[in-house]
């Protein structure tokens, strides 16, 4: 290895931690960057601002929907399950979903009259959006209830074990996602969103029913009839920033979903380093399982899989007795210590490894598992009511009955339920963000209020035997 990539190599690196401040960063500076640009593109006239307002609020509703936060807390469930860190999750589904906003905008921009056709593409694009989102969620709520039953199983196994006096399972990697056939079966479907970049192209597909897209083109045409003080129109161009708003907004609030989403299910340990600090940077020597996160299966297939952790840990022990001769020399010793040089494809498969094995228990957590039921849930819920919406709008009679002015009868009032459920989707996603931030806080409570009374009751039975001790030593010496 070259000093240079040695040197390279031995840089601070950005923590999980670090890297969701550096997101969220970026996301604020976006933002920024963004109302600046339409504070001077939309400065000629009062009503502008407003709109470009509207626009940015609308983006983080939007981001809110039910159906945006199931398939980036599913999805981030499933990639966390293959020993990822999607920390990017959200982000890329949301600039999927607004890549279809902009690209009407700009179409718009150069031809007003694409609006007047937005309806029939919108017609078609509703259909093929909501079924394909319908059977999003649906696909991966079915794979994180094979995860879950599989955690379930461990969990109960593990517990038969301690109960018997028996020690821990050891855990195999290669049966980590399951063993057998089916994972075999569901290995395709695994690969299909298995990296964060993947959402891209499933938020460009939710974003096909072009309802998002049709309300910021009505604001651009909004802002194209705005008038400024001596009556000239805005540029066309310049109404570009309103989706532009819009995509700011959305990825600020589907990335804050998926960093909490990830620290949910994840668990990750926040401190690292000896001392045991917060950081956003570790070191060289600080690097290695610092975070750990909750693996279940291995996307690449069980042969493939099965190389990869053999050579893990086969550099895991190599790593090890070098980690051993790295550490400081005591004070009883001369002083003098031996260094070793370790690869780093080494130590980064000793990391893969590591993530696969080390951090099963954190998937048996009690807190992993109640949140993965919830997640489940919830994606099934929403799938459900979007399929029923939309048989609701494309069905003559159930149309009919729910529009039936007299009621409609059961069947009437059966179809309305369903619309008023679909109409609810921002109200329900944020319940559901609500939902997931009180039982995580619940938990850290619990978890801290524990520990704390665990330590009062350590420090109050050593001062009750050193109190002891002390009354036995008086009595001995009288």
């Amino acid at each position: 290895m070259s000093t240079l990539s040695r040197r390279i190599h031995r840089l601070p690196r950005p923590t999980l931690l670090g890297r969701a401040v550096v997101l969220i960063g970026a996301e604020l500076l976006a933002n920024a960057a963004c109302w600046i640009a339409a504070g001077i593109c939309l400065s000629q006239a009062d009503g502008l601002i407003g709109l470009a307002l509207l626009a940015w609020t609308l983006g983080l509703r939007h981001g809110l929907d039910a159906d945006h936060i199931s398939a980036i807390d599913n999805a981030t469930r499933q990639m966390v399950s293959l020993g990822r860190q999607p920390l990017t999750c959200g982000l890329f589904f949301s600039l999927g979903h607004s890549t279809i906003v902009i690209a009407v905008n700009i179409a718009i921009a150069v031809s007003v009259d694409i609006y007047d056709k937005l309806g029939k593409v919108g017609s078609v694009g509703g259909i093929v959006g909501t079924s394909v989102s319908a059977s999003f969620l649906f696909l991966v709520a079915s794979i994180n209830t094979f995860f879950l039953i599989g955690a379930i199983k461990d969990r109960r196994r593990a517990k038969a074990r301690e109960a018997a006096g028996l020690p821990p399972d050891e855990v195999d990697p290669a049966k980590i996602h399951g063993g057998g056939c089916l994972v075999r079966v569901i290995a395709p479907i695994l690969r299909v969103v298995d990296r964060p970049w993947k959402m891209y192209p499933v938020g460009i597909l939710f974003g096909f029913g072009f309802d998002t897209a049709s309300s910021i083109a009505l604001l651009a045409i909004s802002a194209i009839a705005t008038r400024g003080p001596n009556g000239e129109a805005i540029s066309h161009g310049k109404i570009i920033i309103l989706p532009f708003l819009f995509t700011a907004g959305m990825s600020l609030v589907d990335s804050l979903d998926s960093v909490l989403m990830l620290y949910a299910y994840a668990q990750p340990d926040l401190r690292s380093g000896p001392d045991r600090k917060i950081r956003l940077f570790s070191r060289y020597d600080q690097t290695l399982s610092t975070e750990t996160l909750a693996p279940l299966t291995a996307p690449e297939g069980a042969e493939a899989f099965e190389q990869d952790v053999e050579g893990g840990a086969a550099a895991a022990n190599s790593l090890e007795a070098g980690k051993d001769m790295l550490k400081p020399a005591s004070p009883e010793s001369d002083g003098t210590a031996a260094t070793v040089e370790v690869d780093p494809e080494t130590e980064a498969r000793t990391e893969r490894a590591q993530r696969l094995v080390a951090a099963k228990t954190a998937t048996m957590s009690s807190l992993s598992i109640s949140l993965t039921l919830l997640s489940i849930l919830v994606a099934l819920s929403i799938s459900l009511i979007e399929i029923m919406g939309l048989i609701g709008e494309n069905c003559t009679q159930c149309s009919a009955a729910a529009d039936d002015p007299d009621g409609g009868g059961l069947a009437g009032s059966w179809w309305r339920a369903w619309a008023r459920a679909n109409d609810a989707s921002g109200y329900v996603g944020a319940a559901i963000v609500g939902c997931f931030v009180a039982i995580l806080a619940g938990y850290h409570v619990v978890k801290w209020g524990w520990r704390r009374h665990q330590k009062k009751n350590k420090v109050a039975g050593q001062e009750r035997e050193s109190s002891e001790g002390e009354r036995q030593y008086g009595a001995t010496e009288v």
